[in-house]
């Protein structure tokens, strides 16, 4: 018999309650344990602040710290930032217009003899100048000054120069607007300091230290291998060296008491049987492979252990190194229990690289969760080519006079080939045509430390040798082999602006690294022999 009416279906009514007894009985519904739930949990945290930087780039110092002050800036602000291009005209540019606004009602009286007194400098066509940044140099100049000239005349203190000569009436004001103008071209971006240099030409990436104190004892966090761009936790390891952290680093016991809340998220499972979960998420519908060990884990913990975990907040500030010194867990019956660390071996998933389980150290770096970010000013890939067994390093765009990319790629011609001798049956050729000029080769040689890739000069036919034209291989002579992998290295130069949690913004030039998209080939071939048409 059917019948439209649903009402019935719906219902799901079960005559025999014994069945749901021992349905329940079978999941385990009824089992009891000796144990009580956790109403009170005392917990003890040693806190430090992260006071200490020091980069393991080029030429940075081997056993100085720099103070770091986590309130002021990011950490990706402090490890990333270089020096800007002094050669950067836009920059100088737009910081004399900085400086004729803030003239302002004298500007029609010295803002064109300041522009006369420290004019920008002209410039040519060239590797780094095309035509449209010769023609906005052009424009700009004589109608607003160079900063970087301006700003070093002034000085720190500041004092008016020589020249232009400002009347005694209008030197107050004018220098009021030069103080202005130098505290603003001082912060305008954020370059790193004397111990800051975290870039390695060589391992194309950034490398540094922190450091902090918990009590007596001293705690060093490296970052051997940061590529640039978010930085978290993980990207950092406990330090075995014997580096001196600085004493101006105090740290602090906090102790907070309260009841410990269950864990709880979206789709988690229930614990009753005749209760039915949330639908947000759905562990039935995880895709996972037969080697997809982390994935599995995952969805076992939080079907069957999920209710079995318990949370304490702690508020800590950003840029903070704690310690758990103890956690004592009062229960229903009045019993309290001092709750160890994790230390089961092999259970390692949130503890920091090179620490032990007894150590217990969680860090919240001072990071940012993301940042605005311009066009690249400069963008260089290397490249593993295995017929020529070679690394070639392609500049396919390099930081312009006028403070953009330059596409060197696009703007290559390529060079003609050599033509056959008239009447010759065969055509011989030492080498095909070289690689374009803004490819660098990188060459494998041996050495006692591990291979190397050494960088050599182009030969350019009826010229001087092709020199890199970009930052990123201007100081590099050789870069370590296993740093190029199969897949390639990409190294991008760019601008970034962010906001930090003061509200203060900053800008800084930053180099980071990503993965390039395989391998190349050059066509480069030696000992060519050719049948002529006939």
């Amino acid at each position: 018999m059917t019948s439209p009416d649903l009402r019935e279906s719906v219902a799901a009514r079960v005559e025999d309650a014994a069945w749901l007894l021992c349905r329940q009985w079978q999941l385990g519904e009824f089992d009891a344990s000796d144990g009580g739930s956790p109403v009170s949990a005392r917990l003890r945290v040693q806190a430090g602040a992260i006071g200490g930087f020091r980069g393991l780039g080029d030429g940075a110092p081997l056993d100085d710290f720099e103070y770091l002050d986590t309130t002021a800036m990011p950490l990706e602000t402090v490890v990333e930032r270089t020096v800007p291009d002094p050669d950067d005209l836009a920059l100088r540019a737009e910081g004399g217009q900085r400086f004729l606004r803030l003239l302002g009602p004298l500007r029609a009286r010295y803002g064109q003899p300041f522009t006369d007194a420290f004019p920008l400098p002209e410039i040519a066509p060239g590797p780094t100048a095309d035509a449209d940044a010769v023609a906005e140099v052009a424009f700009l100049r004589g109608r607003v000054p160079d900063a970087a000239a301006l700003a070093a005349a002034l000085g720190g203190t500041p004092t008016l120069p020589a020249e232009p000569e400002v009347a005694a009436a209008d030197r107050a004001a004018v220098l009021a607007a030069a103080g202005s103008f130098t505290a603003w071209w001082r912060e305008l971006v954020s370059r790193p300091g004397t111990n800051a240099a975290s870039w390695s030409s060589r391992r194309l990436e950034h490398s540094f230290v922190l450091g902090t104190r918990l009590g007596d004892d001293e705690v060093v966090l490296d970052a051997p291998e940061y590529p640039g761009g978010t930085l978290d936790w993980y990207d950092l390891r406990l330090s075995t060296g014997g580096e001196s952290v600085p004493a101006d680093t105090p740290s602090r016991d906090l102790v907070r008491t309260g009841m410990p809340s269950p864990v709880r998220y979206p789709g988690m499972p229930t614990d009753r049987w005749w209760e039915f979960e949330d639908a947000p998420v759905s562990f039935a519908g995880a895709e996972t492979g037969p080697s997809d060990l982390g994935r599995l884990l995952v969805l076992e913990f939080a079907t069957l252990y999920a209710n079995d975990w318990f949370v304490v907040p702690v508020e800590l500030p950003v840029g903070t190194v704690a310690r758990v010194r103890s956690l004592v867990v009062t229960d229903t019956f009045g019993v309290r229990t001092l709750v160890d660390p994790a230390a089961r071996p092999g259970w390692d998933l949130y503890r920091l690289p090179g620490s032990t389980p007894s150590q217990s150290l969680f860090v919240l770096p001072p990071a940012l969760p993301e940042s605005l970010e311009g066009d690249p000013v400069e963008d260089v890939v290397f490249l593993r080519d295995e017929a020529a067994n070679a690394v070639w390093a392609v500049e396919r765009t390099v930081e312009g006079v006028a403070g953009v990319g330059v596409d060197r790629q696009g703007r290559y011609a390529p060079v003609p080939e050599p033509q056959a001798v008239p009447g010759a049956d065969l055509a011989y050729a030492l080498r095909s045509a070289l690689p374009p000029d803004h490819w660098a080769p990188l060459l494998p040689e041996f050495h006692p430390e591990g291979a190397r890739l050494r960088r050599v000069l182009l030969p350019v036919p009826g010229g001087a040798p092709a020199q890199p034209a970009g930052r990123t291989l201007e100081g590099t002579d050789w870069v370590a082999a296993e740093e190029v992998p199969r897949d390639g290295v990409r190294v991008v130069r760019r601008w970034q602006l962010a906001r930090w949690t003061d509200g203060s913004t900053h800008l800084w030039l930053s180099r980071r690294r990503s993965t390039g998209r395989g391998e190349a080939d050059s066509d480069l071939r030696h000992d060519i022999v050719t049948r002529t048409a006939d």
